[in-house]
């Protein structure tokens, strides 16, 4: 995943291992592509994308490959062109905020011009169709499959990723990551740009909110995914916060998150689903021990992304602050841990139904490193 959820560590520790990485991705897992029309067909101009990884087992793979992504599925071991195109502009915009590491963002100015439209290709070819939301499947898919997030093991509310909640709000910090590096670059139009574009996908997922008071994981009527509730809508909110505590002595440190304002719209609508999700009666985001399931739809949780759902919502919103379903899922959530069969591994990241069944003993959950800061 090009190590987005260690970022915050990483760059609390080891800034220069962030630096290497990205320059690495560029030069040997970078690739260009094209994107086709999910009813048509039809081709048109993509741009670049990153690999998932650099190999397995101590064995790189080619070049511009992962060892993952294959072609024509529609499930997991698909393509994850869209979101590692996001966590590479996320994870250089981490890395500017923290370091400020000008004469590194000027060597890599022609990569984030190029992330930008391809971000925007990855969109709508029409630019009067653009929604700020990932439309358009890489043909890196095939003809038949189309591209998952990198929540690969769940089901159609975080596998697909045309038309995704998550990936939609993560796909706003992206532009508004951009924005940040376009203004260090003191590229003015860049940086507008960006920020327009931001504000497309916020609007864009504030009008998807249901009467139900939650918003689809996948914007597709028809869809299985319509009807899942999914924590990690926020997901995407922690790079934005990042940012700011990056530069808290700015007056900038309180955008995009300033009431009234172009994002407000979408901020109360997240808000609101997550409160729904949590509140539910019928606990369908909640196991049988209380914690935390990402998806109604999928027993599958993540230990990492229950950190950053949890770190986005106390830090924001103060939701969870003092909540008694809170501490009882806090207290299943160490059990998941420490009891049973997961106990062997010291510690997992993913859990079904609160035993760990892969990422066992897995570093990704270093990403509770974000929790000291609080």
């Amino acid at each position: 995943d090009l190590s987005v959820d260690h970022v915050f560590w990483e760059l609390q520790h080891n800034p220069w291992v962030i630096r290497n990485l990205l320059d690495n991705f560029v030069r040997y897992y970078s690739y260009h592509d094209q994107v086709k029309d999910p009813k048509t067909g039809a081709l048109y101009p993509g741009g670049i994308s990153f690999a998932h990884d650099q190999g397995v087992h101590n064995n790189f793979s080619p070049l511009e490959r992962s060892s993952y992504e294959l072609t024509a599925l529609k499930g997991c071991f698909s393509h994850m062109t869209a979101e590692q195109l996001c966590n590479w502009t996320l994870i250089a915009a981490c890395y500017v905020a923290k370091t400020n590491d000008l004469a590194w963002l000027h060597r890599q100015e022609p990569t984030i011009n190029a992330c930008y439209l391809s971000m925007l290709h990855r969109d709508h070819f029409d630019p009067e169709k653009r929604t700020g939301i990932m439309q358009l499947d890489s043909t890196r898919c095939g003809s038949d499959g189309w591209e998952i997030t990198t929540y690969d093991s769940l089901d159609e509310s975080l596998g697909q990723a045309r038309n995704n909640l998550y990936l939609g709000v993560k796909g706003w910090a992206t532009y508004l990551g951009l924005e940040l590096m376009f203004s260090k670059l003191d590229n003015r139009f860049g940086a507008e740009q960006a920020k327009a574009s931001a504000e497309l996908a916020a609007k864009t997922i504030a009008h998807q909110m249901r009467p139900e008071g939650f918003i689809p994981a996948v914007f597709e009527p028809g869809n299985k995914g319509y009807d899942s509730r999914i924590l990690p809508a926020i997901e995407g909110l922690v790079y934005p916060l990042y940012f700011n505590a990056c530069h808290s002595q700015t007056p900038a440190s309180t955008y995009p998150f300033n009431t009234p304002g172009p994002n407000a719209d979408m901020l109360a609508a997240l808000r609101q689903h997550t409160e729904t999700l949590l509140a539910d009666p019928e606990s369908r985001n909640r196991f049988a021990d209380q914690g935390l399931k990402l998806s109604s739809s999928s027993n599958n949780s993540w230990m990492s992304k229950i950190a950053i759902y949890q770190h986005v919502s106390r830090v924001l919103w103060g939701i969870e602050k003092a909540d008694i379903h809170q501490a009882q899922a806090d207290r299943a959530h160490v059990r998941w841990q420490t009891e049973n069969s997961s106990a062997y591994w010291a510690m997992s990241d993913q859990m079904v139904k609160g035993i760990a069944i892969g990422s066992k003993y897995y570093p990704r959950c270093v990403t509770m490193v974000l929790w000291m800061g609080e």
